[in-house]
């Protein structure tokens, strides 16, 4: 196997080598035609100069830029900083209503694959899975009304599909994100010693926007913002003695920069 593999990469390399010749012999047959005619032409037809070289021709036109379009499948890794905003109301029997909303930064790290292709030229459309991993592996916040709210936000995964604008001759392309958030975390609410857990766990809709750019043949790096809207969680509770409902809201807003790699 060895040695077929060895005979196949001499071929190649016989090959260019071979090619190398034909136009390095081609270049000084035509030098030579060129100084033949100039030696023995008395009259200058216009096409050579005086040195007996081919003149350039004035309607010669440069090629263009080749076009440098976002596509196929690719993976890569992405850290950003998510602003995660928790809304919890302490609902008593009687209708009162006792409202917290906190917030607090948290850091992504993301991995990240999909697939894209490019559609009528300049359009995209493509499909990705986003898991990260947030650190530190939970928040805290406190307000001044007795009740405390521990936000427990470890891992998830988005599913997301990708409408593209781009510019083939720059190699970027504007594009906006529509999903879900896959988010396993907890809520703990605090009073005066006892401690209720709101688990979330559902699919939260996501939208986003973003811009990315061809690098190289291989690599993309982009930047983005994301939304993601979290469903509403509901458990009873008790409050200084009164039956309660605690009802949480878990919101994030998103930044993140992202290399990607083409297979």
């Amino acid at each position: 196997m060895l040695k077929n593999f060895s005979c196949f990469v001499l071929a190649v390399v016989s090959s260019f080598a071979v090619d190398f010749c034909y136009a390095e012999y081609s270049v000084s047959s035509t030098e030579a035609s060129a100084n033949t005619t100039t030696d023995n032409d008395t009259t200058d037809n216009g096409n050579y100069d005086n040195k007996g070289y081919i003149k350039e021709s004035s309607d010669f036109q440069p090629l263009a830029d080749p076009d440098r379009k976002i596509s196929g499948a690719y993976y890569g890794i992405g850290l950003g900083i998510s602003n995660i905003s928790n809304k919890l109301d302490v609902v008593k029997n009687d209708g009162t209503r006792l409202k917290h909303k906190q917030s607090a930064n948290q850091f992504d790290l993301s991995l990240i694959g999909g697939f894209g292709t490019t559609l009528y030229s300049q359009y995209y459309a493509g499909v990705e899975f986003d898991f990260f991993k947030r650190l530190p592996k939970k928040t805290k916040w406190f307000d001044n009304e007795g009740v405390g709210i521990v936000h427990k936000s470890n891992i998830g995964l988005n599913m997301d599909v990708r409408f593209g604008y781009q510019f083939p001759q720059q190699g970027t392309m504007i594009y906006m994100t529509a999903g879900f958030a896959r988010v396993l975390g907890e809520m703990l609410a605090s009073n005066n010693g006892s401690t209720t857990k709101l688990t979330f766990g559902s699919f939260f809709p996501t939208a986003g926007l973003g811009v990315e750019h061809r690098m190289n043949q291989l690599v993309n790096i982009r930047a983005d913002v994301r939304f993601s809207f979290g469903s509403k969680e509901k458990k009873n509770a008790v409050v200084n003695g009164s039956p309660c409902e605690f009802q949480g809201k878990p919101n994030r807003i998103a930044f993140r920069i992202s290399v990607t790699r083409s297979f």
